[in-house]
Parts: structure tokens; sequence; C-alpha cells
């Protein structure tokens, strides 16, 4: 192994739905600092205020990938984006991927 994790890719379409909440994320930094990676997904807020891939996804391992450096930004925000609160974090995410038939 060469210390990378690998994600199979598996043929279809697929959808990702994304909704998280930040504490003390004053002035939006965080969230702010979050849209360019999702967008580089192809995953972009709703009205309801959950974030959405456009259909279709050929694969969900690219998704993967920026989502893992999502999640990076989210486990330490101050070390991530500059300006934020010594109290910003994450309060929840949750992901949902489908396979689209």
């Amino acid at each position: 192994m060469n210390g990378t994790t690998s994600v199979k890719a598996i043929p279809g379409n697929w959808r990702v739905l994304i909704r998280f909440s930040l504490d003390y994320d004053r002035s939006s930094k965080v969230r702010n600092a979050i849209v360019p990676l999702l967008a580089a997904c192809g995953i972009r807020r709703t009205k309801t205020g959950t974030w959405q891939s456009r259909l279709p996804h050929p694969t969900p391992d690219a998704a993967a990938r920026q989502l893992g450096r999502v999640l990076r930004l989210l486990s330490d925000p101050r070390a991530h984006v500059t300006g934020v609160t010594a109290h910003a974090r994450l309060d929840h995410i949750w992901f949902y991927i489908e396979r689209v038939r």
C-alpha cells in the first residue's frame, strides 16, 4: 500500500446531498471557505439549505475526494480559514449519497 485510500469506482448515476451546521461562524467565513470545495464537485446550495449535486455524477469517487477536503476543513476550521473565531466549530453534518436508477 502506498498510504492512500482508494475509492472503488462504481458505474451509474449518483446524487449527493449534504447538510451541515456551524457554531460561532461569524461572518460565515467557514461556510464561505466550503462553498468552492462543494462547487468543485458539482454541489450547489438549494433553497432548503441543503447542498445537492446536479445529476448525473458518473462515479462517486471524485466527489468523495472533494468531500474529504470539506471534512478536513471542518475538523479544524481555525487551521484552514483565516480570521475565524476561536470557538468556530462544526455542529453537525450529514451526507446522503445514492445511486440514481
